[in-house]
């Protein structure tokens, strides 16, 4: 009788679950032109939130041929920033809504090799601008920043940023 029972409820058990299994509806496939011209959708769009936070914060940035927003807020004296160059910065990165994701108080002074390192490409290309004892704000699309996948921690996916930097030494 157990035998029976238990085989009862077994099979029960199997066709409920056939039940509730369901396919997967096939996947559409882009086009490589479908994809490509999404990504220029995106990059436009986000390239004018980049335009429209500097406007109404009214800074006097410049752009840059990639897309980098700059403003050198406080000139300081020092050397000029080359490729190649170890940079030693105070770094505060600051989503568009204001939130802080990343600051030197709490993290302390960074010091990296300009455009040799893994660093976010707006901050390599962004300090190149500066000389020791400046400060900038450098507004990023996420392509300049963390890309697509963001940090995994505190900067979401296809995040653009702000940087605010001081340039503190080269060598």
């Amino acid at each position: 009788m157990r035998f029976s029972l238990g085989f009862i409820v077994l099979a029960i058990i199997m066709g409920c679950n056939g039940l509730h299994q369901r396919k997967n509806p096939p996947q559409r496939e882009y086009t490589k032109e479908e994809l490509q011209e999404y990504n220029r959708m995106v990059t436009q769009k986000e390239a004018q939130q980049v335009q429209q936070f500097v406007a109404q914060k009214g800074w006097p940035a410049k752009e840059s041929g990639t897309g980098l927003h700059y403003w050198i807020y406080e000139e300081g004296s020092g050397p000029q920033a080359k490729p190649g160059q170890h940079a030693t910065v105070n770094l505060t990165i600051l989503l568009l809504n204001g939130d802080t994701a990343y600051s030197h108080v709490r993290y302390g002074s960074e010091r990296f090799l300009i455009d040799r390192t893994n660093k976010e490409s707006g901050l390599n290309e962004g300090v190149q601008y500066m000389q020791v004892g400046d400060k900038a704000k450098l507004v990023m699309p996420s392509y300049l920043a963390h890309g697509l996948m963001g940090d995994m921690n505190k900067v979401p996916p296809r995040t653009s940023l702000v940087m605010d930097v001081e340039l503190l030494g080269l060598d």
